[in-house]
Order: structure tokens, then C-alpha cells, then sequence
């Protein structure tokens, strides 16, 4: 899931007036502050049987890529006891072994025909993560214009400094 942050034309003016290795900071910190937010309402949404999943909710950067800059969330699996627990509970599973015929299906690529063998139980999603991403997107996206605004009208003032010193 993701948004896009559309209609900025001013801001898109005045960042073109820094340094790229600026724009992104200024940029990802808008996005970190955004995502916190999102991060926090999944908090609030997630299971609470034991508390892990809450707990382990983390927010990180995107594996480094040209195209692309943002974070994401998601339950850190590294320290959690029962890994899949999160993603069961939100995305639903069916209970008990797969049977032989299912096993292969999936096996052989045939995946829209293993559903047809599976007699297994099917508990639903909660979807509790996506729930909390449609609850704060509007929210998210003006908390990272917001930022945007703010960090540019910080490093406008350094360079005035800058400017200035140099006089």
C-alpha cells in the first residue's frame, strides 16, 4: 500500500532550488514522519492476545533504489517468537495439513486450481493492518506535506545563514 503526493507544484519549485542529496532528505523525512503515524494506528488496531505483535510493529526505510523513496511497516520478525502469527491473524489461513493433491497443485504453479481440493477450514482476516492505512491516509498525507513545508523552510534559513556569513 502506498500514497502519492499529489498537486504540490509550489513545493516541487522550491526544493528544485537544493542540492538532490537535500531534496531526499527533506523528503524522507516527511514520509518517516507520515509513516509513524500509520505505524501508530496499526498499533492500536493490532491483536493484542499477548501483546508481540503491537510490540513488534517497526517502522524502516525501503531497501536503497533509485526510482523510490519511502519506508515501510511492518511486524519485525527477527525478535518474535511466532513469526507467521501476525500475518495469519490479519491475512486469514486455513487450518490443518494441506493435503497431497493441494501440495502438488501449488507445487506446479496450478494455484487457482489448489482452492477447488482444499477442504481445509478457511479462518477469515481481521485485515486490521490495511484498516489502519485507510484510516490515517488523509491524515498521513498532509502530516508529510506539513513536514515537507516545514524542513524546506529550515534549510531555506541555513542557506540564508550560509548567505550571509559569506558576505
Amino acid at each position: 500500500m502506498s500514497f502519492q503526493l499529489l498537486g504540490v507544484s509550489e513545493l516541487d519549485d522550491k526544493l528544485k532550488d537544493f542540492k538532490d542529496n537535500v531534496v531526499k532528505r527533506i523528503i524522507m523525512k516527511g514520509l518517516n514522519m507520515a509513516a509513524e503515524n500509520t505505524a501508530e494506528e496499526a498499533r492500536t488496531l493490532a491483536p493484542k492476545a499477548t501483546g508481540e505483535t503491537e510490540k513488534n510493529i517497526k517502522v524502516s526505510k525501503i531497501k536503497r533504489n533509485r526510482q523510490y523513496l519511502g519506508w515501510k511497516i511492518e511486524v519485525a520478525q527477527a525478535d518474535f517468537p511466532d513469526k507467521w502469527y501476525a500475518q495469519f491473524v490479519d491475512l486469514g489461513h486455513a487450518v490443518g495439513k494441506a493435503s497431497l493433491a493441494v501440495r502438488f497443485l501449488q507445487r506446479k504453479r496450478q494455484r487457482e486450481w489448489a482452492h477447488l481440493a482444499d477442504k481445509r477450514h478457511k479462518i477469515p482476516g481481521e485485515h486490521w493492518f490495511e484498516e489502519s492505512f485507510e484510516n490515517t491516509e488523509e491524515a498521513s498525507r498532509s502530516i508529510a506535506l506539513g513536514t515537507i513545508k516545514l524542513e524546506i523552510q529550515r534549510e531555506l534559513k541555513k542557506m540564508a545563514k550560509r548567505v550571509a556569513k559569506t558576505k
